[in-house]
């Protein structure tokens, strides 16, 4: 979403692009750890289970609970799979890892939060929700993440692998690719500049889907081009950890009481993904409606692929709503968007 609650300031996200800043703060948010940027997540992950592969690693054991997109990448790298269960709070994993030590397992990050759950043998850490959190990466393991889903850009993923990323695609594939690039930037840069209305912001966010749905289509395009890369690069993401802690500090002490909050609070060095509710199944995807007719879009941590069968993740998949906390909004927003939602939850 750009536009936020109605009638409050329709914007961006508040980190803006920075021509000062140097190119070294890629390396901040990969924790000084060298690697390979991709153009998504998805392309990281299948660039890295490659690598595992050319070591005679096929099967990999991932969450029950985790994003369809996941399992979508395994197969695209050649990978078999199986599913490893879940607590109710992801505060737990259950699994025989006495078999583990010749297996490679994934293992998520939610939300921003550390999993502290111990694997044996060789892990995958997804970063996705938590490349902003100030704690370290797992040690003894392999890390990607998207910033895709955390900042204004539909593109961009990082590796701890330097393969792929270079590969000669079809030519029409790449022209195409940059076509919806150019388009995209050129309409943000018309809404940075104060062009945003209601026109605009539904035309920006169809470019944003049709770039996002080109890349979920031809995965084989992983590539990062140099225009993406240096968008990343100026990106304030300093001030979008600030904003994202300020943001989640205002909602729960104005929610916590309700007894919906699913985390009871925020370490210091975590930088939220989002304010994680847990609803009752029955009126979750009501209330998300209904929070939707007023412009105010949350999404779904995750529909699951139709393969999983832990019952823990199938409830917290029916009952978690995601409550944007990002850079752009306020504390004013944030008091309306609580505003809204405690009329709701009535």
């Amino acid at each position: 979403m750009i536009g936020g609650v109605p009638g409050l300031n329709d914007k961006m996200f508040e980190g803006t692009s920075d021509k000062n800043i140097p190119l070294s703060i890629l390396l901040k948010l990969t924790r000084g750890s060298t690697g390979m940027w991709y153009s998504s997540g998805r392309a990281a992950l299948i660039n890295l289970l490659k690598e595992y592969s050319s070591q005679g690693v096929k099967h990999i054991v991932l969450p029950s609970y985790l994003c369809r997109s996941i399992p979508i990448a395994c197969k695209t790298a050649g990978f078999t799979y199986s599913y490893y269960s879940v607590g109710p709070f992801l505060d737990e994993i259950k699994f025989d890892q006495s078999k583990l030590p010749q297996r490679l397992t994934l293992v998520i990050n939610y939300f921003g939060f550390k999993n502290h759950n111990h694997v044996a043998g060789s892990v995958i850490e997804d970063c996705t929700h938590s490349f902003l959190s100030r704690f370290e990466f797992r040690k003894n393991a392999a890390q990607f993440f998207s910033v895709r889903k955390t900042g204004p850009f539909p593109l961009g993923g990082w590796a701890t692998v330097k393969c792929g990323g270079h590969q000669t695609h079809s030519k029409m594939l790449l022209q195409l690719f940059d076509a919806e690039l150019k388009q995209l930037h050129k309409k943000y840069d018309y809404i940075k500049s104060g062009g945003c209305d209601l026109v605009t912001e539904t035309d920006y966010l169809r470019t944003r889907k049709d770039l996002e749905v080109f890349l979920d289509a031809f995965p084989e395009v992983d590539r990062l081009p140099e225009e993406g890369l240096d968008l990343i690069s100026r990106y304030m993401w300093s001030i979008e950890a600030e904003k994202r802690r300020e943001n989640w500090k205002t909602l729960h002490g104005r929610l916590s009481s309700q007894g919906y909050s699913f985390h009871n609070d925020l370490p210091s060095d975590v930088v939220p993904f989002g304010y994680v509710l847990k609803l009752d199944s029955s009126s979750r995807n009501r209330i998300r409606d209904q929070l939707a007719a007023k412009r105010i879009y949350c999404p779904v941590h995750w529909p699951l692929s139709e393969d999983v069968n832990d019952l823990n993740a199938i409830k917290l998949s029916a009952s978690l709503l995601t409550l944007p906390l990002d850079s752009r909004y306020n504390e004013i927003q944030m008091s309306v968007l609580c505003q809204e939602l405690e009329a709701l939850l009535k």
